[in-house]
């Protein structure tokens, strides 16, 4: 338990913008954010649900990029 054991987590409303999620979660430089509803757990957004989040952006601004493209 101790080696993932978080003294403050990062915490946030589900109403919260992404932008500013990902801003913070990039800043202090953490993995996750607790997302809560009224006080109440109701999900976890991760690095892995931001990069995701990033891959439809990209995809919508560049829709017929090529598949080997990185930058």
């Amino acid at each position: 338990v101790g080696d993932v054991y978080q003294p403050e987590c990062y915490v946030v409303d589900a109403g919260e913008h992404l932008v500013d999620v990902a801003t913070t979660m990039a800043e202090r430089h953490v993995g996750s954010a607790l997302v809560t509803r009224g006080g109440k757990l109701v999900g976890i957004f991760t690095t892995t649900d931001a990069c995701r989040a990033l891959a439809r952006i990209l995809r919508g601004q560049h829709p017929d990029s090529p598949p080997d493209q990185v930058a």
